[in-house]
């Protein structure tokens, strides 16, 4: 498990048999490269709280602004 907010609870990650740590970059394109890549791969699976279109980015802010989400909230663009 990674976290980009905070130092996540070794003894959690242990209860749970995973292993965690904070993790956070400078914008660097090969990192963002290397990261999209261990998802593919499927050795990175972010945890997806909800996922908005773009025109419900407000909705998407709204429903972070709660402070109870899980994961990640996504914002989908249409290509």
């Amino acid at each position: 498990m990674a976290s980009t907010l905070a130092e996540p609870s070794q003894e959690k990650a242990r209860a749970k048999g995973v292993r965690a740590m904070r993790y956070t970059v400078k914008e660097n394109g090969g990192e963002l490269e290397e990261i999209g890549r261990l998802n593919d791969e499927g050795k990175v699976k972010p945890k997806i709280a909800r996922t908005y279109g773009l025109a419900e980015a407000a909705s998407a802010q709204d429903y972070v602004e709660q402070g109870h989400t899980e994961g990640k909230v996504v914002l989908k663009i249409a290509a």
